[in-house]
């Protein structure tokens, strides 16, 4: 390689991203590699589908496309690429980033039938099935994990958690099922004492959470508890799916060791969600007995999760200065109050324009309004008309 043939390199790309002239310097370290390739037209062919759309994604895909080769075919490319810029318009540069990365599980599997599945493939059936548990209007929407505002299930847009395809098909119904159950379980509305329910932000929650020195490790808390009182409900309300889901969710957080010491809280925690044990088994903590007696109560809801959310607060905050606090576990997505008290407050406001346009309908139509409209056309010169002369 000389420098001559770097150099031709770079102008060339320069021609496919004109009229932008990014520094010289990134774009010869990104190409520099690739002057000998012989799959050279088909590398640079992708480069002004991606340029528009994300600089660094680009920059990205011409250090990992030489790896991905190795996988996919040459003829494939194009495929991989529209599928990277899914990733991103859903997720961002880290989403595609992390798609880009794993390409033998994120797109091989997927081209040989096996493994991922997307969440436009399963939409047409996933969400009848999520609109008839609801009784009503419920959207599906692509995210990068797994949340709710109330008016809408956001997935991600697509799972590649398991081998099989059929395993990842019913991962989906297991996501959107949990995010349901959130919603008819009040997880983000909970009575607190002296709070008007009538009240139009009813952000309660979010007051008792920021009520905590470490107001995101208590929102982590309260959700997990929440999720472990949600698996509970889904095994007397959905007790087909939650059998032949039993496999998934435990193969989803495999049990550990520790070495001979206790558990932590939130691991504990985490692994009942998966397992759902509803009897203490033997190697049980002895306070999750208290805690599963609790949550399976009939008359649990989230109180009681706002209630335990105070008495494990303390030592969840000592053991996290000891340990990382693992991510959730994946059925149990994200808790994300401020989209739930925006979806709330539009759903609100919908609401009083709908009232005041059906109320404006009915006044237009009692006598005295009749008869203030005519009066008031009366008193408005006619068309055609000179004010103060009478028409012949």
């Amino acid at each position: 390689m000389t420098a001559m043939d770097t150099q031709t390199l770079v102008e060339r790309f320069y021609t496919l991203i004109a009229p932008e002239l990014p520094n010289e310097w990134d774009v010869e370290e990104a190409v520099e590699s690739l002057v000998d390739d012989p799959m050279l037209e088909s590398i640079l062919a992708q480069v002004p589908v991606i340029w528009p759309v994300s600089n660094s994604l680009c920059y990205n895909y011409l250090g990992l496309v030489q790896k991905a080769l190795v996988c996919i075919r040459e003829s494939d490319l194009p495929s991989w690429v529209n599928e990277t810029l899914d990733h991103y318009e859903v997720g961002g540069l880290r989403a595609a980033q992390q798609f880009m990365l794993d390409v033998e599980r994120n797109f091989v599997c997927r081209m040989q039938g096996r493994g991922g599945v997307r969440l436009a493939e399963v939409a047409g059936w996933l969400l009848p099935y999520v609109q008839g548990l609801a009784g009503g209007r419920l959207d599906l929407a692509a995210a990068e994990t797994a949340f709710t505002d109330t008016g809408t299930l956001y997935l991600p847009a697509e799972l590649t958690h398991f081998d099989r395809e059929k395993d990842n098909t019913t991962l989906y119904k297991l996501l959107a099922s949990y995010q349901w159950s959130f919603i008819h379980q009040n997880t983000f509305f909970p009575e607190f004492p002296g709070q008007n329910s009538g009240d139009q932000h009813n952000e309660g929650l979010e007051h008792f959470l920021n009520s905590f020195s470490e107001p995101q490790l208590a929102a982590r808390l309260y959700h997990t508890l929440e999720t472990l009182r949600i698996g509970f409900f889904l095994q007397k309300e959905l007790p087909g799916l939650m059998r032949s889901t039993r496999r998934m969710r435990k193969a989803l957080f495999p049990a550990t060791a520790h070495d001979g010491e206790e558990a932590s809280v939130l691991s504990v925690l985490d692994q009942q969600c998966c397992l759902l044990e509803t009897r203490p088994t033997a190697g049980m903590e002895l306070w999750y007995t208290e805690i599963l007696s609790r949550l399976t109560a009939g008359d649990a809801g989230p109180e009681t999760s706002v209630t335990l959310c105070r008495t494990l607060y303390d030592r969840v905050l000592e053991e996290s200065k000891k340990e990382y606090v693992e991510a959730p576990v994946l059925f149990q997505g994200e808790l994300c109050l401020q989209s739930v008290y925006a979806a709330r407050q539009r759903q609100r406001q919908l609401i009083e324009e709908d009232f005041i346009d059906g109320l404006s309908t009915y006044l237009l139509t009692l006598p005295e309004a009749k008869g203030f409209i005519e009066e008031q056309q009366e008193k408005e010169p006619g068309e055609g008309r000179v004010q103060g002369i009478k028409p012949s």
